[in-house]
């Protein structure tokens, strides 16, 4: 007589999900990215091109005026590159994944603003004839083309994505997206991108982040030894390269 398998043989029989998407299969991230994309979307039907540029020209201040031409340099390699550099310390495969991100953001935003979209006119260009009545930031270049989409905002987007997939808290969450909007918004008031460029920007990091962390989890890269490993610089190896060195000058 055939007797049915017990539930606890069949629970172990069943097929278990892969570990590297345990949590993550939908990460609580995205709902925040995704959200903000979402909600912006009408904007860009409901808003002339023009319009919401504009209306941030209105509100120049000094403080602002500092605080955004400094903070603006966070979406470029003044963040990226120095990630880069301490990741090594931490994980090779973390390192590694947002390297990855970032060739996915700038071959993707490369291409869309120099083959696809070309040198669209940037927002001095677009209104050079009203240029008089726009305030633009003392000393600061601002350029005329390859406006769309912006890469600044682009970066700051896909270093968010990145840092929230690997810190993994939701407060953490909102405030790294919050430092990618302010990325964006500084692009705006520093009269350099519009917002079509800017969204655009944001959807493009957020699209690169995503999609090269899940294939790369697909392809359990994580689990290699090679990308397990991480640079270690120990107390023991400084003191033996000055040695080294002070050996060297008396010599």
């Amino acid at each position: 007589m055939n007797q049915s398998m017990p539930s606890s043989s069949f629970k172990q029989t069943r097929k278990k999900k892969p570990v590297l998407f345990k949590q993550r299969v939908i990460h609580h991230s995205m709902y925040f990215f995704w959200g903000l994309i979402l909600l912006l979307l009408p904007m860009l039907f409901l808003v002339d091109k023009g319009n919401v540029i504009l209306s941030i020209n209105n509100y120049h201040t000094p403080v602002l005026d500092k605080f955004f031409r400094l903070f603006t340099h966070l979406g470029d390699g003044l963040v990226f590159f120095p990630l880069l550099i301490v990741f090594l310390f931490i994980k090779y495969y973390q390192s590694f994944l947002l390297l990855a991100m970032g060739i996915g953001n700038a071959l993707l935003s490369t291409i869309l603003k120099r083959a696809i979209f070309g040198p669209i006119p940037r927002p001095k260009k677009f209104f050079e004839n009203i240029l008089d009545q726009i305030y633009l930031l003392p000393d600061l270049s601002v350029h005329s083309y390859w406006s769309f989409p912006s890469g600044h905002t682009s970066t700051a987007f896909m270093i968010a994505v990145f840092l929230s997939l690997y810190i993994n808290k939701r407060i953490w969450t909102i405030l790294l997206l919050s430092y990618a909007i302010l990325v964006g918004i500084s692009r705006m008031y520093l009269f350099q991108h519009f917002f079509v460029d800017v969204y655009a920007g944001a959807a493009i990091g957020c699209v690169s982040a995503y999609c090269i962390f899940y294939w790369l989890e697909s392809r359990k890269l994580k689990e290699s030894k090679k990308l397990n490993g991480k640079l270690k610089v120990t107390i023991q190896h400084i003191e033996l390269q000055k040695e080294s060195q002070l050996q060297d000058i008396s010599a």
